[in-house]
């Protein structure tokens, strides 16, 4: 059943826990290294950095665009979603695309998009399950039945559970081998066809044309895909292979990403705030500083600004 109950409880809360961890990085990612940034060693070589290249002459960069990423933060990573960039290629914004309200465009996009994600990723897991199952399936002995019961995703396991509470079967052995096969197959055809369907979604509802849409599409996957590799997500489908009903791995991996998203924004903002006032960092923004100002042409400044 392709909207039943499960669908559609566990594609709202996973939209819902969406939610949460775009919320969450436009709120505190910004503000994650805010008082690294605000230590007087640190602002005292980003004002001499950006004395310079706030100059229309300086190297080619346009007044108002050449300040730099860390001093722009808060205007340009305030619209960036957890799991997405800005840009298809290199993810930052371009002088060519002007910065969109977060609340009026950008976020409800998101929604739209992380939702019609949900649906598919939930189908996705159940036909996985069905195509390659991690535990034999119990098969009934054919009996006459007058009422017709509903199959569920849900149900099926609640029955299994009574069942093995009752002593009446014995769980199966899981198939390591279906297992293995499902994660590869998740990891690479499922992570390919997701990040295209997000991205073309994405593109087409700022109504881009096709051709800009199709241009970008290639280094959008290579640099995405790489990025789910190296996160918490083949850890936590692993596990939800193994452990979790199929009608729950939706929620059970968007909940330890943001789980895992926010540990780590904790541990390296206390790492980044404990860093900054150690005293060989100070030494080091010092010994920075005077070099910048006795030799400013060394690091590209110009000396008159310093």
């Amino acid at each position: 059943m392709l909207f039943s109950p499960e669908m559609r409880s566990a594609v709202l809360q996973a939209t819902a826990i969406g939610i949460l961890a775009m919320l969450y990085d436009h709120h505190v990612t910004v503000y994650m290294c805010d008082e690294f940034m605000e230590n007087e060693g640190f602002k005292n070589i980003m004002s001499m950095v950006n004395a310079t290249l706030s100059q229309p002459s300086t190297n080619g960069i346009q007044s108002g665009h050449g300040r730099l990423a860390l001093d722009a933060g808060k205007d340009i990573n305030g619209t960036l979603p957890l799991k997405q960039t800005a840009g298809p290629s290199n993810g930052t914004t371009t002088a060519n695309e002007p910065m969109e309200s977060y609340y009026g465009r950008t976020f409800p996009r998101e929604v739209v998009v992380y939702f019609v994600i949900s649906v598919l990723q939930y189908w996705w897991f159940i036909g996985l399950e069905k195509l390659l199952p991690a535990r034999p399936r119990y098969r009934e002995t054919p009996y006459d039945r007058k009422v017709q019961i509903e199959e569920s995703e849900g149900r099926e396991e609640e029955v299994v559970k009574r069942w093995i509470a009752q002593g009446r079967v014995r769980r199966a052995s899981l198939s390591w081998c279906n297992i293995f096969l499902k994660w590869v197959l998740d990891m690479t055809v499922g992570v390919l066809c997701f990040q295209t369907i997000g991205y073309l979604l994405q593109e087409f509802l700022k109504f881009k044309s096709p051709t800009k849409v199709f241009g970008g599409l290639q280094s959008y996957l290579l640099f995405n895909s790489f990025g789910v590799y190296f996160s918490i997500t083949p850890l936590a489908r692993l596990t939800a292979f193994v452990v979790i009903p199929a009608h729950r791995q939706l929620v059970f991996t968007e909940a330890m990403e943001l789980i895992v998203t926010i540990f780590f924004h904790v541990v390296i903002r206390a790492f980044a705030n404990w860093v900054v006032k150690t005293q060989y960092a100070q030494d080091f923004m010092r010994n920075v500083t005077r070099e910048m100002e006795n030799d400013p042409q060394r690091f590209g400044l110009d000396a008159g600004e310093l």
